[in-house]
């Protein structure tokens, strides 16, 4: 078990949609506590198969291409966040929010 000294924090990843970042994507994830997103991200997520069947929301205007890329995601347009316990997507970030809020 690493410390918090010890784990390396990711915050931005730029995304090219091709197989190998996909992996990464997906071995970042099964090491992380929790994996998150903001607005687009989610198509990250889904595209890298970690929304499969559970809770995601975006920015309303990206709903179809989300469910473009994975039609089993539960979509929750109405929603801020949606906790799924190891993974939550945002739909935004707003200045002075906490995390996650609802």
């Amino acid at each position: 078990m690493t410390s918090n000294s010890q784990r390396q924090s990711i915050g931005i990843v730029l995304f090219d949609g091709d197989e190998e970042v996909r992996a990464w994507v997906r071995s970042v994830h099964e090491r992380a506590r929790l994996t998150t997103s903001v607005c687009t991200g989610a198509l990250v997520l889904a595209d890298a198969g970690l929304l499969k069947g559970r809770r995601a929301t975006i920015d309303w205007s990206d709903f179809d291409e989300l469910l473009g890329v994975d039609g089993s995601i539960e979509a929750r347009p109405e929603a801020r966040f949606a906790d799924e316990g190891d993974i939550s997507p945002r739909r935004e970030s707003r200045p002075g929010s906490t995390w996650p809020s609802t």
